[in-house]
């Protein structure tokens, strides 16, 4: 079985990394709105597109902690459709990944 804790390690520094992203967000979004009703307008398409992102951010969270459960399980690196080994180009590429090209 290779060693991923290099990749472990990544993803681990990314996890940290997105979920304070994405509590900075939530902050943001949980700020009072403006009294100027223009400046709510603009404040409202700010939220949708940090919404978006912070949504964005939610799902690659989530796909780490699957990959991180994957390599302490002994599963990572598996294809969930093929069970064939994922290339470690791919794996070093998006380390969340949870099926080999072909599969993809």
């Amino acid at each position: 079985m290779p060693d991923y804790e290099a990749i472990k390690s990544e993803l681990q520094e990314r996890l940290r990394m997105l979920v304070d992203r994405v509590e900075r967000i939530e902050d943001n979004l949980s700020e009072t709105p403006d009294a100027d009703w223009e400046e709510q307008a603009a404040q409202v398409e700010d939220d949708e597109v940090l919404s978006s992102v912070g949504n964005l951010g939610l799902e690659e969270v989530n796909q780490i902690k699957q990959a991180l459960r994957q390599i302490e399980a002994g599963t990572y690196g598996i294809c969930l459709r093929c069970k064939a080994e994922i290339p470690q180009a791919r794996l070093e590429a998006l380390p969340y990944a949870t099926t080999c090209t072909r599969c993809a």
